[in-house]
């Protein structure tokens, strides 16, 4: 014979603990509807223990002021959206980007009136030390075989404000001389770019007189045929990379 439950003994039947459904249940230590409101509970449950840990009220207050627009806006509803509330500093993802926009623009002004390369960038353009690379004049070559660049990267017309300096690299096909990148795919020699804005173009190769390929000062370099460069590596007794004096 069947055995008939009354409505005070069926444990089927169940208010969920989370969002306050009721529901049937499928095992007597079920306390929830779902596993959307076990985790939510469980995320609720970790965030209390950690605010009391900090020493934070148990809440946090139903409305906060968009630091962009200064607009009150409401906690969300979501749990998910609940659990960044605290951390939430605008009402919209347009305030957002439009905060992180005129952040940036604020970094970049300050970093150019506090950077002191622009100044002495321009002293050395101004003396004569530093030239504007012929082809492109966002870059700038000293005579000690320094380059600076003023060109806004993934751009190939657009010219930033502040100068910075562009590290040299060995290629593996030349791991003798120092090359520079200008632009994506665009890479120079130093030694060429040297000769190339304080002498002029050339299709003749490049000799080093100390017989050292890494010293690209201009005192050190002079155009030459492939018959000189060839007898400056004799004279220098400079064989696979290798320098010896």
């Amino acid at each position: 014979m069947k055995k008939t439950l009354l409505p005070s003994d069926d444990w089927r039947t169940a208010t969920c603990k989370h969002c306050n459904v009721i529901f049937q249940k499928t095992d007597k230590r079920q306390k929830n509807c779902s596993n959307k409101c076990s985790q939510d509970a469980g995320r609720r449950l970790s965030i209390a223990r950690k605010r009391k840990i900090k020493g934070l009220p148990e809440s946090t207050p139903e409305t906060k002021n968009c630091l962009y627009c200064n607009c009150e806006f409401l906690r969300p509803s979501d749990y998910i959206q609940f659990k960044y509330f605290e951390l939430r500093k605008w009402c919209s993802q347009k305030c957002a980007s439009e905060a992180s926009l005129a952040r940036s623009q604020e970094r970049r002004s300050e970093s150019r009136r506090n950077k002191p390369l622009n100044s002495v960038v321009e002293k050395m353009l101004e003396s004569g030390f530093a030239k504007y690379i012929p082809h492109d004049n966002r870059y700038a070559v000293t005579k000690d075989g320094r380059i600076f660049s003023q060109a806004v990267w993934g751009s190939t017309n657009k010219i930033d404000v502040s100068w910075r300096e562009i590290s040299r690299f060995r290629r593996k096909r030349d791991a003798l001389h120092l090359s520079v990148p200008l632009g994506w795919g665009n890479v120079w020699f130093v030694h060429r770019l040297v000769l190339l804005a304080f002498i002029g173009p050339s299709d003749l190769q490049v000799r080093h007189l100390d017989g050292n390929p890494t010293n690209n000062n201009l005192s050190n370099l002079l155009y030459g045929t492939a018959k000189e460069n060839a007898e400056d590596r004799e004279f220098h007794r400079v064989n696979k990379g290798e320098v010896r004096v």
